[in-house]
């Protein structure tokens, strides 16, 4: 019985591992191809492919040096490709200098055969190709002779003439045996001696002549300027050259030849060997003619002339010079993200407060009411008008154009989406356009509605993971925290053995990418999450797609598939019509608006100033903005600080409390907030030593009791806090310890208690570290795993004086310290040092309290 033959991959011995960044399509044919990317340099990895060596330096000297793995270019990738064989990587090496790197080279007059090997040979050892005789993509122009009056006036050989015609100082003409000599002796040899016009003119040879003349190489000091030429007669016969002078001067075998291999030029090389062949046959056809002398012309030469001359089989040449034979991947249909798509059809005259003008949008405010008072969503409404909008109360309206809800689950959302010309977005699309002041195209995750049902959080596909960010700051952090939170999947600041994932920016940033490393944690980009969102749940899958773990510079962490949101998209399909005399009103409403602005804005400043109360709120205002939806309310960011800036913490309540009290917030427009880093308000019914009073106390202005609130709820609107609603701690009265902790930070500009500390922690330390760790944190300190060194507990930071690491431990832990005895002075602190020194918001560093007796 046959077997049926197994097909073998091309790429199936490759194990790949990548410097930097290369091209993604790259890594498709890769992967296609059967080859395996590591994501680690180790001894395995068999390639290091590599766009940049310098900006990589280090990493690939590293694979180099240690590993001995070669350093090759993405081209070679392509070049395997055409041929379908693993061509030798001594061309395609980025991190040596070949003998032809940065020249470009131009074929004026070569026939093909001479051009094509040529190409291979200047290719193979670094140099480029180009088919355009061109002053600023040329470097050197290979001329097979030199250019005869009857070519100057006549144009006989146009681009012969046009290289003639180039700055000297710039482009080199050159003969093509300078390339053959320069790789004789492997070092670049002076262009001026093999000038074509330093070619013999009386050469009366037959062309089937095979043999040699003698090269006499004139001086350096010779002159090649035209008159200089046609004063002197050059007493040495520069070869005409063919096919079998260029190559019988190289010792060409089997194996030099099939390293003649790289990417064709990008050319129409039949057309340009019949202008060639055409020349050369016209003068051959006209001396068998007449009987009359031989035309003294410049040789134009064949490479079928005496071909025997090669020790080069014609199977060994064909492969050397052979064509693509490999299909390589067909173009892709038109994907989703080619497609055009539409706002309005007079988008670009329609003035920015007016940009949703021809917008008739509903809002599905029952997906919103968990999150936004009823009261914001009526200043959503308002805010849509006064930007030219139209707000309908029916979702059924057949003038709809654009419907805003959160999820796409419900039946109403299903019935509207059916009718395929009403635009389907978030409020946080709406909210990005009113940023802009510009209709635009729905571009991120969040734009769109979340297909999964949220009202049962264990269905969620990030419900049992834990996620944290790094190198992400502002808007993307906070768009990235609501991705993770709308999965259902659990965030923090901070990273430990029990994450599951880490969301990061760039490879190898920051000490969480290489802690995630250490102990195994999935490292993925932005990507993963957004298509996650969309509805991708086999991102999930393991082992995790390339796609996601890639992390090159400059990569659009909120990019996705479109084919996600395909049926989404149609709608924008066809432009919103706008006519002439909607237009024209929207004009007039803009001038009017304008005039009226430039006449309250002092007024404005001036009130927003006494809101406020002080300047010192203006950049946390600013940093809490990133929480969305904001601009929705209706009016600007500076004159809604005291009704929509409140990000409440709630602390040390029973369920039925918690709830309470949420609600009460929401009712008056605030937010629920879980970070203290974005919290303005901690509230607790009694004062409780909790996680979330140590670390607000870094970063909140006022911690208050339920007193608070409940005068809020009485007034409908959040009120400035009296004293009898400060918290007390422990037996203190009122100004004192938390407001005074308070007052101290505020005084050093909110600079963290902490900052630029280094703890340690020994295992029994109390509470549990994932606790005392997040605390630490909040602080602006750090922690390391390793225990230090003598000379880190001895010495200080020379600037801050601040010890490089302090030891935090405890009675049961003092075993394990017993070398540190030996009559050196370290003191060692028991975790009372930390949290009190945050209550106080002074460094207690002196205080001998709480320093442990070894």
């Amino acid at each position: 019985m046959a077997t049926t033959p197994v097909y073998s991959k091309l790429f199936s011995s490759v194990r790949y591992y990548v410097s930097g960044s290369i091209d993604s399509n790259i890594e498709s044919l890769l992967k296609r191809e059967g080859a395996i990317r590591s994501s680690y340099l180790i001894q395995s990895v068999t390639h290091v492919l590599c766009d940049d060596y310098e900006s990589n330096r280090d990493e690939c000297d590293t694979a180099k040096d240690i590993y001995y793995i070669p350093i090759v270019k993405p081209d070679w990738i392509i070049s395997c490709l055409k041929y379908n064989s693993l061509l030798p990587l001594e061309p395609y090496c980025a991190d040596g200098k070949l003998l032809f790197q940065g020249f470009t080279f131009a074929n004026a007059n070569l026939n093909q055969m001479d051009n094509d090997k040529l190409w291979a040979l200047v290719t193979f050892h670094g140099g480029k190709w180009t088919s355009e005789i061109e002053q600023l993509k040329c470097t050197h122009i290979l001329c097979s002779s030199k250019l005869s009056n009857d070519d100057n006036n006549n144009n006989a050989n146009k681009r012969l003439y046009d290289a003639y015609q180039l700055d000297a100082n710039s482009v080199l003409l050159i003969t093509p045996d300078w390339v053959l000599d320069c790789l004789k002796v492997n070092e670049r040899l002076d262009e001026l001696r093999y000038h074509p016009d330093l070619l013999n003119n009386s050469y009366e040879e037959d062309v089937s002549d095979t043999s040699l003349k003698t090269d006499v190489i004139p001086s350096q000091n010779d002159s090649f300027s035209d008159t200089s030429l046609a004063a002197k007669s050059i007493p040495h016969h520069r070869t005409q050259l063919s096919t079998k002078n260029f190559f019988n001067q190289l010792d060409i075998n089997e194996d030099n030849v099939n390293n003649l291999l790289g990417d064709m030029p990008e050319t129409d090389q039949n057309e340009q060997d019949q202008e060639v062949n055409d020349e050369v046959e016209g003068p051959k056809r006209s001396r068998t003619k007449t009987t009359g002398p031989r035309q003294r012309g410049p040789r134009k030469t064949s490479s079928s002339v005496n071909r025997t001359k090669f020790a080069i089989s014609a199977e060994l040449e064909e492969q050397m010079i052979r064509p693509m034979l490999i299909e390589m991947p067909k173009p892709p249909p038109k994907t989703l993200s080619e497609l055009k798509y539409f706002t309005q059809d007079k988008h670009e005259q329609i003035p920015m407060s007016q940009c949703l003008l021809g917008c008739v949008i509903f809002i599905y405010g029952k997906e919103y009411i968990p999150t936004v008072s009823t009261n914001d969503l009526l200043s959503w409404s308002q805010t849509i008008c006064d930007n030219g909008g139209i707000i309908t109360d029916d979702g059924n309206n057949t003038n709809l154009t654009h419907f805003i809800c959160a999820y796409r689950t419900s039946e109403l959302f299903r019935t509207v989406y059916k009718r395929g010309n009403v635009r389907m977005v978030t409020a946080h699309w709406l909210n990005d356009v009113l940023q802009r002041k510009k209709l635009f195209v729905p571009n991120l995750a969040i734009h769109f509605p979340a297909p999964f049902d949220m009202s049962d959080i264990n269905q969620l596909p990030l419900t049992k993971y834990l996620i944290t960010l790094s190198g992400f700051e502002g808007i993307e952090r906070a768009r990235l925290r609501f991705l993770i939170r709308s999965l259902g999947g659990k965030y923090t600041g901070f990273l430990g053995r029990w994450h599951s994932h880490l969301i990061c920016k760039e490879e190898n940033n920051g000490d969480k990418y290489k802690k995630a490393l250490e102990w195994s944690i999935s490292i993925v980009n932005g990507v993963w999450l957004s298509e996650l969102y969309l509805g991708n749940t086999c991102a999930l899958k393991t082992p995790i797609d390339e796609r996601y773990t890639r992390l090159p510079s400059g990569i659009d962490h909120f990019s996705f598939d479109s084919i996600y949101v395909r049926d989404l998209l149609t709608a924008w399909l066809k432009p919103l019509h706008i006519n002439d005399h909607l237009l024209n009103i929207a004009i007039k409403k803009h001038n009017e608006k304008q005039q009226q602005d430039s006449t309250t804005t002092t007024t404005t400043i001036t009130t927003t100033e006494n809101i406020n109360g002080d300047t010192e709120s203006t950049p946390k205002k600013i940093r809490r903005t990133y929480n969305e939806p904001f601009i929705l309310n209706g009016k600007t960011a500076s004159t809604t600080a005291a009704l929509t800036d409140v990000f409440v913490m709630l602390s040390g309540f029973n369920k039925q409390s918690l709830a309470h009290y949420e609600e009460v917030v929401k009712n008056l427009g605030g937010q629920i907030s879980s970070l203290p880093h974005y919290t303005t308000h901690l509230v607790m019914k009694k004062c409780l030593r909790t996680e979330k009073l140590y670390e607000c106390l870094n970063y909140v202005t006022y911690i208050l009791n339920t007193n608070w609130l409940d005068k809020c709820d009485q007034e409908k609107h959040f009120i400035p806090p009296s004293d009898d609603d400060y918290l007390l701690y422990d037996d203190y009265k009122p100004n004192t310890i938390l407001r005074l902790a308070i007052e101290k930070r505020l005084s050093r500009n909110s600079k963290l208690l902490f900052s630029g500390y280094t703890f340690f922690l020994t295992p029994s330390v109390q509470p549990s570290i994932s606790i005392l760790k997040s605390i630490i944190y909040s602080t602006g300190a750090n922690i390391t795993r390793e225990f230090p060194t003598l000379k880190q507990l001895i010495t200080s930071d020379p600037k801050t004086h601040v010890l490089h690491i302090i030891i935090i431990s405890c009675d049961e832990d003092k075993i394990l310290l017993k070398e540190l005895k030996n009559g050196l002075t370290i003191n060692v602190y028991r975790i009372d040092f930390i949290l009190e020194s945050i209550i106080k918001q002074d460094v207690l560093i002196n205080d001998e309290q709480y320093i442990l007796r070894l």
